[in-house]
């Protein structure tokens, strides 16, 4: 999964992009601009026909962010199975004091 933050104002490209990889075992690797990064925050939640991330904005470095293009690919093996293209996702004030939730992006009827 890719989260890319936009902040009106802001150079886009100083601002951090996030990769989250999901393995099938459940770890989760996340890199910030590429590095690694230990105790992020980030959690999983999946079962049968969904998965839920919860991602802290902390990790955008605490910037005030306006949106997030978010989009996310799927592997079998290493071939690429499916390719979600890119959201914008408005946030709110409410959601930036808690961080972002992400749920179920194949879905039309997501937020």
């Amino acid at each position: 999964m890719y989260l890319f933050g936009y902040k009106q104002g802001v150079d886009f490209a100083r601002l951090p992009k996030v990769q989250i990889t999901i393995l099938p075992d459940g770890c989760l690797h996340v890199l910030v601009n590429h590095e690694l990064v230990e105790d992020s925050g980030v959690t999983l939640i999946s079962d049968k026909s969904r998965i839920i991330l919860r991602v802290p904005l902390k990790l955008f470095g605490g910037t005030d962010l306006d949106h997030l293009f978010v989009s996310a690919l799927t592997y079998l093996g290493v071939t690429v199975a499916d390719d979600i293209s890119w959201h914008l996702l408005r946030l709110q004030p409410a959601t930036k004091s808690w961080g972002l939730l992400l749920q179920d992006l194949t879905s039309p009827s997501s937020p």
